[in-house]
């Protein structure tokens, strides 16, 4: 119990009442306050954050508890850990010190860095978009969930996780629906091979070929490319099931003369940097975007997206480009059906493969 330590006057002649609370494996706290009531309450309150345990894990941070979601089986399932991981660091680096037993200061010091990454304090330095804050959000909020779940020192001390209790920016209205028109692919085409890096084009012609993502890309292996086929498998992928990517025309061309001319590595990756490891060549493709004048208008993702709207102009059904874009739903897939009408490109049929309805209705007007 909390001991009252009487009054004590200051020098303005206040009355001030005192409480001490001393409790083994807690630091010992005195408790002051204007009336003898407000200086109990708040000794009691004392009292039970040490019986909740609250108190001896005060030492617990937030760095703490994302080393533990790092490290954990959630974390390493992720189809894009790489980039989650990046998002994580850029949280620890802004209140990775922070105590977790003070919820109030880290909920405000969360909705500070959600309103950082909105006037360009993230790590390019410029602003991001209302989509791109939501995955910081969400991904702080996942590693203090799975914090929690994980460690009983968490679970007393995150009573409440700050970060899902903020709320996130609507994205209504915020879908990307840009794709490159044919002028725009063969002026990006030819910037990405003047950036001298041996990688990019090919990057850049797979990507609009196979509709796949960046991260899916650099998942490829060499050892599991089929040349003959123009087929290499994912094994993890954004929907969380394995798919397989297809490549057609110029971009088999491209692959297959970039692998001839591939130096063996030590990671096995189809498109190593510098180190082995596969990285994306942003510096490059950046350029590449600005020889073009497109930077600003163009994001890689557009890549993913003249794919898919491709797809359909050529005639490709629901199921066809659910296949295409490894989608699990119908529901994303309508709207590149709706992009596609009235549109026609010259340079769909160089990339994309032929869709099993396209070869049907060849031969049959035959």
């Amino acid at each position: 119990m909390a001991t009252y330590l009487g009054t004590r006057q200051l020098k303005d002649g206040s009355t001030r009442h005192r409480f001490i609370v001393r409790r083994k494996g807690a630091p010992r706290k005195v408790f002051t306050a204007d009336t003898k009531t407000e200086a109990k309450k708040a000794a009691r309150k004392y009292e039970t954050e040490i019986d909740e345990g609250r108190v001896t894990a005060g030492k617990a941070t937030v760095g703490h508890a994302l080393d533990c979601y790092l490290k954990s089986d959630a974390f390493d399932s992720l189809s894009d850990a790489d980039r989650r991981e990046q998002m994580i660091e850029w949280w620890r680096g802004r209140i990775g010190t922070m105590s977790l037993s003070n919820l109030d200061a880290l909920h405000d010091a969360i909705a500070e860095g959600r309103d950082a990454l909105a006037v360009g304090e993230g790590p390019s330095g410029e602003p991001v978009s209302k989509s791109t804050r939501n995955r910081y959000m969400a991904s702080l909020s996942k590693a203090l969930k799975v914090a929690r779940r994980e460690r009983s020192v968490f679970r007393r001390l995150l009573r409440y996780n700050p970060a899902l209790e903020l709320g996130r920016a609507s994205e209504t209205g915020n879908e990307r629906t840009r794709i490159l028109s044919d002028d725009e692919f063969y002026a990006l085409l030819a910037a990405c091979r003047e950036t001298g890096d041996r990688r990019l084009p090919t990057l850049f012609l797979c990507a609009l070929s196979s509709a796949a993502r960046k991260s899916e890309l650099l998942r490829c292996r060499r050892a599991e490319l089929n040349l003959s086929a123009g087929v290499c498998p994912v094994w993890r992928t954004k929907a969380g099931t394995p798919r397989n990517l297809r490549f057609h025309g110029m971009a088999l061309d491209a692959l297959r003369e970039y692998v001839e001319e591939q130096l063996p590595n030590v990671s096995g990756a189809l498109f190593p940097g510098r180190w082995g490891d596969p990285t994306f060549p942003r510096k490059a493709w950046d350029k590449a975007l600005d020889t073009a004048g497109l930077k600003g208008e163009v994001v890689w993702h557009t890549l993913r997206h003249s794919s898919m709207t491709w797809a359909a102009i050529l005639g490709a059904t629901e199921a066809e480009l659910m296949a295409h874009g490894g989608h699990k739903t119908s529901v994303m897939v309508s709207r590149y059906v709706h992009l596609a009408e009235h549109r026609t490109s010259d340079v769909a049929p160089l990339l994309i493969a032929p869709f099993a309805r396209t070869r049907a209705g060849a031969e049959a007007a035959r």
